[in-house]
């Protein structure tokens, strides 16, 4: 896991609940805590992140990911702003996720191990995105979803129609505006 998504978690923990916060999770995980955005750490240092911030926010680990995804989405876009370049609406910016947007992020982030996120046209103008990692993190493509619709001012509702940690083959989120 590349170092920005730690530093982005910590920002949002930070600017939501106050640095304390970010302290008593680091020393709940019993982790060093310090990361370099280019650096990539092992997938279990985050996961033990996100079970200490469930415990010490009082939240569960899927709304820490969710959070993370929702509120870190304009830290994210604040470090590549680029990446909205030619995407007028929120639509436009996840379909281009998968292929300029993460291929632009794989130069700056060799190490990174991005997931794939496969768009499809759904019933009722929504949109199905699949979501293809194993680290089986779709709350976090959650988040960052629900990110992209504040962003773009526009209230999207996400609704898990499948998912891999539920025993289904593919992680499936449907997308529709309110």
């Amino acid at each position: 896991m590349m170092g920005l998504v730690f530093n982005i978690a910590q920002d949002v923990v930070e600017a939501t609940f106050g640095p304390d916060v970010w302290d008593a999770v680091i020393e709940t995980a019993g982790v060093d805590g310090a990361y370099t955005m280019l650096a990539a750490y092992p997938d279990d240092e985050f996961e033990s992140l996100v079970r200490a911030a469930s415990g010490v926010i009082g939240i569960s680990q899927t709304d820490v990911l969710v959070m993370v995804g929702r509120r870190g989405f304009g830290a994210l876009l604040e470090r590549h702003a680029d990446a909205l370049a030619g995407r007028p609406d929120w639509r436009t910016l996840l379909a281009g996720l998968d292929g300029e947007i993460h291929r632009d992020a794989r130069k700056v982030y060799p190490e990174g191990e991005l997931p794939r996120l496969d768009l499809r046209p759904a019933p009722d103008g929504a949109v199905a995105i699949v979501y293809r990692s194993r680290r089986r993190w779709c709350d976090l493509a959650e988040g960052l979803v629900l990110g992209v619709g504040d962003w773009y001012d526009v209230s999207l509702e996400t609704r898990h129609v499948s998912c891999r940690r539920h025993g289904d083959e593919l992680c499936v989120l449907e997308v529709r505006e309110r």
